[in-house]
């Protein structure tokens, strides 16, 4: 029974861990997006002013 209960507390950590990678890599990925739309921004504000 002990061995059980330590086993699913193991599984319980385990999980929090992979929610809060998770949550962890959904950030990054906002975040690169985001650099990713500004530098589409900054490349069509630049070529404007080239063809002005």
């Amino acid at each position: 029974m002990k061995a059980q209960i330590l086993n699913n507390s193991n599984n319980n950590q385990q999980l929090f861990l992979n929610t809060t990678e998770l949550s962890f890599i959904k950030k990054a990925k906002n975040i690169l997006h985001r650099i990713n739309n500004t530098m589409e921004l900054l490349g069509s504000a630049a070529a404007g002013a080239i063809r002005n």
